[in-house]
């Protein structure tokens, strides 16, 4: 059973009074040189990161450390294998790091691998054809089973085929969930949700016991974009959380395919398709050479 120290559950209350983005949070970590020194120095860092550490420290309570210590140890008896990684953590995803909008921890139930660094996203909507759905399932086995990890949000529809489809590739999965780490949704992926643990994990930047909100999945969905080295988009609205991932990918510099079976007709995936770094694919191995650097033979990387 995972035993939550008192440095981190100074990092969740301090997560609760960060002012702005939570990357803020990200970088003053990178300014010190372990959690714990993080939590119990006075030494501020220099510039605009020791107005926000001197912020921080004067407005985190010791009564909410107290309640985070607490909450953690309740965390840990519900679920004895979840952990917590950090942005100092050498565990941490390595994709997850390189992108500017890293979280500055997420919890984990499973095991992220280093070859979960060879990942390809593959999301879209929860309400889709059926052979948008078999093709996702198809493509997610073929590239689960040549050593690929799949990367997908647990949702209905699309996200679901995408998980399954890589565990009947007997390959590695990865869900990213949009409320803390305790809780399944929707319900009825509890099964599933269970054999992506068992045969990759989940994960949330959230902090334990968070709902799901209107404006977590987007954040959610930029982790989704992170953790993989391509996003594969099989089917989205114009407006949509699924296109909300894609231009997620685009910020972080990660190439972006869109689905041509379902999108190639649609107006607004034409558009998109002009930007630099998006195409259309029609084919598995087409999104092996996007992970290949175009066909280059090179595996795509990304500087930390």
């Amino acid at each position: 059973m995972m035993e939550f120290s008192a440095a981190q559950a100074f990092l969740m209350a301090a997560s609760e009074v960060v002012p702005a983005d939570a990357r803020d949070l990200s970088s003053l970590l990178h300014e010190y040189p372990s959690l714990e020194e993080f939590s119990d120095s006075e030494i501020l860092p220099s510039g605009r990161l020791g107005y926000l550490a001197e912020y921080v420290k004067r407005n985190v309570e010791r009564h909410r450390v107290v309640f985070w210590e607490r909450r953690l140890r309740e965390l840990a008896v519900t679920y004895p294998s979840v952990r917590m990684l950090t942005v100092l953590d050498s565990a941490y995803p390595r994709n997850l790091k390189a992108a500017y909008d890293r979280p500055p921890f997420i919890f984990i139930r499973g095991t992220v691998l280093a070859a979960d660094q060879s990942a390809v996203a593959i999301v879209g909507s929860r309400r889709t054809s059926p052979s948008v759905i078999a093709a996702a399932s198809s493509i997610a086995s073929e590239l689960a089973s040549t050593g690929q990890t799949v990367v997908s949000g647990l949702a209905l529809g699309v996200d679901a085929a995408a998980h399954e489809g890589a565990l009947a590739g007997e390959g590695r999965t990865v869900a990213v969930l949009g409320h803390g780490i305790d809780q399944v949704q929707p319900a009825n992926n509890r099964s599933l949700a269970e054999a992506v643990e068992a045969n990759g994990a989940l994960i949330s930047q959230f902090r334990p016991f968070s709902p799901p909100t209107s404006s977590s999945f987007p954040l959610r969905n930029a982790v989704i974009s992170a953790l993989a080295k391509v996003s594969l988009i099989m089917d989205a609205a114009r407006r949509s959380g699924t296109r909300s991932e894609a231009e997620a990918s685009l910020r972080q510099g990660r190439p972006v395919l869109l689905w041509a079976p379902a999108l190639a007709d649609q107006e607004w995936a034409q558009d998109f398709a002009r930007q630099d770094n998006v195409s259309m694919v029609e084919s598995c191995d087409e999104v092996i050479a996007a992970m290949r650097g175009g066909g280059n033979g090179e595996q795509l990387e990304f500087a930390e």
